[in-house]
């Protein structure tokens, strides 16, 4: 799943909780601008995981299931 769009904490957490449980393990969560706001990182341990982050502009996460 790539995470586009509103990059608001609460369109970015219903994004990553509604996307969650349709994932197979080993599926990605991938998300740039992660860095506006905690939503990734909150995410992530919601759902204990160890969220992965690249170095990009604007910083890009990636979190597997």
């Amino acid at each position: 799943f790539w995470h586009d769009s509103d990059h608001s904490y609460e369109n970015m957490m219903f994004e990553f909780t509604t996307v969650w449980d349709y994932l197979t393990e080993g599926g990605l969560v991938l998300a740039h601008d992660t860095d506006s706001n905690n939503a990734f990182r909150d995410f992530a341990r919601k759902v204990k995981r160890q969220a992965i982050e690249l170095t990009f502009r604007g910083g890009l996460t990636a979190l597997i299931k």
